[in-house]
């Protein structure tokens, strides 16, 4: 009864905490395809980045991605 009580409370906490730390790399300041490429690139350059980090989906979509570590593409 213990235990299960436990891990039933688990679930929603660490739910919570991935929406948070999902959350965190979505609010640091830039843009993360400019950051990987630099400030000179091309604006092509930058979209080709920001669709292979999957950027272009729905923040929903990117969640459950980097949730499953991203091999859903």
């Amino acid at each position: 009864m213990f235990l299960t009580r436990r891990l039933l409370f688990a679930i929603p906490v660490i739910l919570l905490v991935t929406i948070m730390a999902f959350s965190l790399l979505h609010l640091i300041p830039g843009d993360p395809a400019t950051v990987i490429l630099g400030q000179e690139s091309t604006p092509e350059a930058i979209e080709a980045m920001r669709l292979e980090l999957g950027l272009d989906k729905p923040i929903v979509v990117q969640y459950f991605d980097w949730l499953g570590g991203g091999t859903s593409r």
